[in-house]
């Protein structure tokens, strides 16, 4: 009986997406997808601030709008690197607001990094922001 509950234990776990096993203490996991990164469209917002903390990036970013609970965020990784060193690697953020007020919302989100990793410490570049950001292992 132990063996069946250890078992349906483990199987459970195994049954959760791949984001969810990256995702750790972050709002959502980085996407690697050029042909995302390259056609990403984006409703309006600004960057005011970026860190990572962690394994997560955390991306302030400012927009029009009622609250920011409805926002859909994603940062997407283009696969490209950077021959330098450290390596160099590009990151999009898109916004998806469909929210109508006209207040200006400020909102952290954080992506956790891990897919992106290589081994390696990397530089990001985050397209609309002026910095770039060292990734540690």
């Amino acid at each position: 009986m132990k063996y069946y509950l250890l078992l349906i234990v483990l199987f459970s776990f195994s049954c959760k997406p791949e984001k969810e096993f990256y995702k750790g203490n972050c709002d959502s996991v980085v996407e690697l997808n050029q042909r995302k990164y390259n056609n990403a469209s984006s409703d309006y917002f600004q960057i005011s601030n970026a860190e990572i903390i962690g394994d997560c990036l955390n991306i302030t970013i400012v927009a029009s709008g009622c609250s920011g609970d409805s926002w859909e965020v994603e940062l997407i990784n283009s696969k490209a690197i950077a021959e330098s060193n450290p390596v160099q690697k590009y990151f999009k953020l898109i916004l998806n607001n469909q929210e109508l007020c006209h207040a200006v919302i400020s909102k952290i989100v954080s992506f956790n990094l891990n897919p992106s990793k290589i081994g390696d410490d990397f530089i990001i570049n985050l397209d609309s922001w002026d910095g770039s950001l060292l990734f540690e292992e």
